[in-house]
């Protein structure tokens, strides 16, 4: 009993509270060192010692409270503060238990009461401290996010009355570029595009690293730039399994937020030089509604666009992109604009697999028929209309995955020049064939005639016979079943020199039809990959990072 009332003087001298019922609050009001006190004052105050028990308890405690005070302190100020009830209760009906079986330690409750901050330490009581702590921090921040929200409105931009509002950009792509369409000129990408400015209406108290992050229905309630992009041609807001937003709001007013977009942009494609071209695809965001005294929108830094390093476009290699920041005036003012370049350049290896190793095959097969005999015209014929109609079918296709524009492209002069080779293979065997008939005329007129004297020279002497290889031969026949021309008709073919062969022109465009060949691949490859690879701005981007559009 002596050991009790010593407790309870100390304790009210302390905190002026009792012990039993009061013992939380009474610590907790105090700091490390007062705690530390309560228990050395318990020890120094007795005039009796207490049982060895006692001691040793009240000792391990002191160690214990001087080893790690600040846990010991932390963890009972935050227990006490938020559970100051429960601890009162459990204390309370301890003592009513020990009383009612008659079996009330004093020394005993002295032990436990001291022994609390590490029992509660061990026993994990903190962390449910803690756990009503974050419950009672998301109440505040509840209501520290209505009282932001009371008296907002939306519908008027940060600072009306004052400057423009700067929002900054900056990107990173996901994925995308899969699907450049060179007949349709667009290409997809999709990519996170994050937005920071300041809301003064937004401030809080808060320290500078942290932040308010909130659901984005929120954004419901908020102003946010009206920025939309000009060269879009379709777009969707991923939302699965929620709509792919976040917002942020920090102590200062800084806003962030970013959006998870797929969009389908309009590229407009030079082909002039396809497929050994090399392309500048843009992407232009704009203020809708918002002028530039308004809404000012710049890029958030050196390096506001980073894309994933691990994109892969099968048709093109993207080595650089830009960022230009832009002004477009309209006959409704001056409007704030972004723009990102994408420096594309086409893989030539598919293509040159694909059409121009097939295409330069069938013109050297076309020459196969410089070779063959001129007598044999079926396997000639056959051979020039084979690759004749083979060399069109694979200039449509070519055709078909090409916009229609009014230019010539490079590849159009390649299979026109190449069908024209192939052509030309096939008219030569018409220049070869018209040669031989007219030799062959010109060799039975002439065994015409022979016959013809030879005949009169037998009716006049009487008995003078033809031979029979010439009368055999069938320019003999040929002859003989011909009427005889009147002298004056004029010729129906024109005139052949006569040392012109079909075996000398064959001979000639063995030459000339290669040598043409090569002429023309030496002029046609250094004038298609001139500049290769070396893609460049729009003019109005070249000097000045502010650039204008009038419309």
């Amino acid at each position: 009993m002596q050991l009790l009332t010593t407790v309870l003087s100390v304790s009210n001298s302390l905190a002026g509270a009792r012990i039993i019922g009061k013992y939380p609050t009474a610590v907790c009001s105090g700091s490390v060192d007062v705690t530390r006190r309560f228990y050395v004052g318990i020890l120094t105050s007795q005039k009796k010692k207490p049982c060895p028990l006692l001691r040793l308890a009240l000792r391990f405690t002191v160690l214990y409270s001087f080893h790690k005070p600040g846990l010991v302190n932390r963890v009972i100020h935050r227990t006490c503060r938020h559970r100051q009830g429960l601890f009162r209760t459990m204390w309370t009906r301890m003592v009513e238990t020990m009383e009612m079986f008659n079996v009330i330690n004093y020394n005993f409750l002295v032990i436990i009461i001291l022994l609390s901050p590490p029992i509660l330490h061990a026993m994990g009581i903190a962390t449910t401290a803690r756990s009503d702590y974050q419950y009672e921090k998301t109440a505040n921040l509840t209501l520290m996010l209505d009282d932001m929200l009371k008296g907002y409105d939306m519908r008027i931009r940060p600072g009306a009355n004052g400057p423009p509002v700067n929002v900054d950009y900056d990107m990173y792509i996901v994925s995308g570029f899969d699907t450049i369409t060179t007949t349709m000129q667009d290409y997809n990408i999709m990519a996170f595009i994050r937005q920071y400015w300041n809301d003064p209406r937004l401030v809080f108290n808060g320290t500078s690293r942290y932040s308010l992050n909130v659901n984005q229905r929120v954004l419901q309630n908020l102003w946010v730039p009206d920025m939309y992009i000009i060269n879009e041609k379709s777009g969707e807001l991923h939302d699965i399994t929620v709509e792919n937003k976040a917002l942020r709001i920090y102590p200062n007013g800084d806003v962030l937020y970013s959006l998870r977009l797929s969009l389908t942009l309009a590229c407009n494609m030079n082909l002039r030089k396809y497929p050994m071209d090399s392309q500048v695809c843009h992407m232009e965001m704009e203020s809708y509604g918002y002028r530039t005294h308004d809404v000012v929108l710049r890029w958030k830094n050196e390096t506001p666009l980073l894309k994933n390093e691990e994109i892969e476009i099968p048709e093109f290699v993207l080595h650089d992109i830009k960022t230009v920041q832009c002004v477009n005036v309209y006959s409704t003012g001056e409007f704030s604009c972004l723009r990102v370049y994408f420096f594309l350049r086409r893989i030539f290896d598919f293509h040159l697999i694909q059409t121009y190793v097939p295409s330069i095959l069938l013109v050297v097969v076309s020459w196969v028929s410089f070779w063959i005999n001129p007598e044999a015209s079926p396997a000639r014929v056959g051979l020039g209309i084979t690759t004749v109609l083979t060399m069109t079918a694979q200039s449509t296709g070519v055709r078909e995955t090409l916009p229609p524009v009014a230019y010539i492209k490079a590849i159009d002069v390649w299979m026109t020049t190449c069908l024209a080779f192939v052509f030309a293979a096939l008219v030569e065997f018409a220049l070869v064939n018209y040669v031989l008939t007219e030799k062959r005329q010109k060799e039975a007129k002439s065994l015409k005639k022979k016959v013809g004297i030879a005949a009169s020279q037998r009716s006049r002497n009487g008995g003078i016979e033809i031979p029979v290889n010439l009368v055999s031969s069938p320019f003999t026949q040929q002859a003989a079943g011909r009427e005889e021309e009147p002298p004056d008709s004029p010729t129906p073919y024109m005139t052949v020199p006569s040392k012109l062969t079909p075996r000398l022109i064959d001979r000639i465009a063995r030459f000339v039809f290669p040598f043409s060949f090569i002429v023309f691949n030496a002029v046609y490859w250094p004038m298609c990959f001139y500049g290769y690879g070396e893609e460049k701005l729009p003019p109005q981007a070249l000097h000045t990072d502010i650039c204008s559009k009038t419309q």
